[in-house]
């Protein structure tokens, strides 16, 4: 049986009609005239010859290899100025990656080597040639599929494969980008469909459907496997724990007059801003991915719902509880009610908590959330009682 994101790209393949779309043949065309108006700028011996100016990439240098290989050939490198990811930083040519060394002449020779290297391959580069080329495995990538488009997929990022392996319940290497991109090939070509798809063809399919490179990766030692864990620059997954168990037993208790009212006033306006970013954020990006995507704010019409939000995305419901604290979510404590919590039981993967921090400082806030977390074995949560309900079952006097 085809796993969730295989089944979506077979539905788009078939659903579209896309090896025969207008719209699919124009956009190969477009690439392939990328490629060879690049390929015949960027020969061997130009690359030989090349000058600083003509490598990094930049506003300033809109004809560099740098900036071409970035803007003029589609589904790129999207991380201009890194410069780990070119050797040298854009706005400061001076600043150079350690590893070329700390000379810029010196270092751009040493850059270009490891680009001709890969340039003039006559045969599928091996693991130990591979591994040992300096340029950053994108970087790496994104020649060899211009060059070389026959043998290599147009999925350049390593994180990007990391992911499609862990959808395709391939094994994930930890920093072993070759081993990765050889589990995928022959992941697709022993594929019965997508075997009879052109690399280009099926790196575009994966885009189409729409990777989210909001995962990274570590090792889970308790089943010993790399494990995906999204990072800061998408959701990312916390332990319960980081956000603040409902009651630490440690804590200090407070001493003096507590403002219950004023506490309470300020809890709701906290929580209705938190419900109106999320409904924002989700509008934005889910929104901009479906376009059968519907959302609605149950908590306006319904406080006995056990959930504040509703969500339609990708042929799915999903329930949402919203937690929101105008502090880091490490200092924060959540508080949920039992009917939030057998809800979340009973919804189970659908249910999800979205956590927004300093939610009222717009340079430092920040979202995070949990599918499942009251579930998902990935999470230790400790639940607390922090209030009892208490019933007279007959007079007392």
């Amino acid at each position: 049986m085809a796993g969730s994101f295989e089944q979506l790209m077979l539905n788009k393949l078939f659903d579209e009609n896309l090896l025969r779309s207008k719209e699919w043949r124009e956009q190969r065309k477009v690439y392939q005239q990328q490629v060879r108006k690049f390929r015949r700028k960027f020969t061997a011996s130009f690359i030989e010859q090349m000058s600083i100016d003509q490598y990094v990439p930049g506003p300033d240098f809109p004809d560099s290899f740098g900036t071409q290989i970035i803007n003029e050939v589609s589904g790129s490198i999207n991380s201009m100025g890194r410069n780990t990811m070119f050797g040298f930083r854009y706005n400061n040519p001076g600043k150079i990656t350690k590893k070329f060394g700390n000379e810029p002449t010196n270092a751009l020779k040493l850059i270009k080597s490891q680009i001709l290297q890969l340039v003039k391959l006559d045969r599928r580069i091996n693991e130990s040639e591979y591994e040992k080329n300096l340029l950053a495995p994108t970087l790496k990538n994104k020649i060899l599929q211009i060059y070389h488009q026959e043998d290599y997929l147009s999925v350049y990022s390593p994180n990007h494969q990391k992911i499609l392996c862990y959808e395709f319940s391939l094994p994930v290497f930890k920093d072993k980008p070759y081993d990765t991109q050889e589990a995928l090939l022959a992941f697709k070509n022993e594929h019965p469909v997508f075997s009879q798809l052109t690399l280009w063809e099926f790196g575009s399919l994966i885009y189409k459907v729409g990777i989210t490179d909001n995962k990274t990766f570590r090792f889970d030692k308790k089943v010993g496997m790399y494990k995906p864990i999204p990072d800061s620059r998408g959701f990312k997954v916390t332990d319960l724990k980081q956000i603040g168990a409902p009651y630490n037993p440690g804590s200090k208790k407070r001493s003096g007059k507590v403002d219950h009212l004023g506490t309470q006033v300020s809890n709701m306006k906290t929580g209705e801003l938190g419900e109106e970013i999320i409904m924002a954020h989700l509008e934005k990006e889910w929104g901009s991915q479906d376009d059968n995507f519907r959302i609605k704010q149950v908590s306006k019409e319904d406080d006995s719902a056990g959930y504040d939000i509703y969500v339609f995305f990708q042929e799915q419901e999903c329930f949402i509880e919203v937690k929101s604290s105008t502090g880091a979510m490490k200092n924060a404590s959540v508080y949920l009610t039992r009917n939030e919590y057998e809800t979340a039981k009973k919804k189970k993967g659908q249910y999800f908590m979205f956590f927004v921090e300093h939610v009222n400082n717009k340079e430092l806030r920040s979202i995070h959330h949990i599918q499942n977390p009251y579930a998902n074995s990935n999470y230790e949560v400790d639940l607390e009682p922090v209030k009892y309900r208490i019933s007279f079952m007959k007079k007392l006097i």
